[in-house]
């Protein structure tokens, strides 16, 4: 951890599956990485309607859709599709092809 920058190292970049989406605990809080072809995105990992696991979603361009009854959320901005309601989302940086969390 760099705490002056409050940055987490939570796996290698070359670890990292294209397309793919993994849960990692950081300070004891369940957090959603999610690899996309844009790049490298946390975000809380519950709906917020239902409460569905998002991990088990599916993902469609910028979003994860919610396995339980498709709510759609951005994972860039963690905004949902349908209405106002809006997930936490985290910043990630790659440094030394380390992939970091930034928890504030």
């Amino acid at each position: 951890m760099n705490i002056a920058n409050n940055l987490h190292e939570i796996c290698k970049k070359k670890d990292l599956t294209a397309n793919s989406k993994k849960i990692y605990y950081v300070n004891n809080k369940k957090i959603l990485l999610i690899n996309s072809e844009k790049g490298v995105y946390f975000i809380e990992p519950i709906c917020k309607h239902m409460g569905g696991a998002l991990e088990r979603g599916k993902i469609k361009g910028d979003f994860i859709i919610c396995p339980l009854h498709g709510c759609s959320w951005n994972y860039t901005d963690g905004k949902c599709q349908h209405n106002s309601m809006k997930i936490k989302t985290y910043k990630s940086e790659i440094i030394d092809n380390s992939v970091y969390i930034k928890m504030y």
